[in-house]
């Protein structure tokens, strides 16, 4: 009856463990949508790790906490779901590699940062960084498909110069920021 008790106990700190692992891979996940969010809550976001290591959580959880009378179909079919889901979103989850890192001119709490998606239509991402550590606050400035886009500069510190070829025309959009470093447009 002991060994029961302490199997059922293992498994409710595995089901808090597996929910705790959802939770912040969530709020990672969420911080990396917002634009603005500090830099700290969006290095949350590492889907390869967190999802699967939850759902490992869940199944022996669910394996070691309940009686062997109790396994029912519907809670395989969860265990399935919840190990199928995050392998799902794994696959879908866009990674990016850093190609570049300027500091802005005169300003040492202010950088560019330039990202290429490693997708199958790859896209750059342009964000602005400002502050330092985990509190510093990251903007997103815009995203440009990887042919269309010529060249991204500092134009002084409070100002970006994003040089695309959209059509047959070079077009230049120069991005005014504001003093937290929130860009005031956005790259079309």
């Amino acid at each position: 009856m002991t060994g029961n008790l302490r199997a059922e106990k293992v498994g409710r700190y595995l089901y808090l463990l597996a929910l705790l692992l959802l939770l912040v891979e969530v709020v990672g996940f969420a911080a990396t949508l917002r634009s603005g969010a500090p830099v700290g809550l969006q290095a949350l976001h590492q889907p390869l790790v967190l999802l699967p290591a939850g759902a490992l959580a869940f199944f022996l959880a669910l394996l070691k906490g309940t009686r062997p009378g109790e396994r029912s179909i519907f809670w395989m079919t969860l265990a399935v779901v919840v190990v199928v889901f995050p392998v799902g979103l794994v696959v879908l989850s866009s990674s990016a590699d850093e190609t570049g890192r300027h500091a802005a001119p005169g300003r040492a709490d202010r950088e560019l940062v330039v990202e290429k998606d490693r997708d199958f239509e790859p896209y750059v991402r342009i964000y602005v960084e400002q502050g330092s550590g985990f509190t510093a606050r990251r903007w997103k400035v815009g995203a440009v498909s990887g042919d269309g886009l010529v060249g991204v500069e500092w134009d002084g510190p409070d100002r970006i110069k994003v040089t695309t070829v959209p059509g047959k025309e070079r077009e230049v959009q120069l991005i005014e920021l504001a003093p937290d470093g929130a860009p005031r447009t956005v790259v079309k």
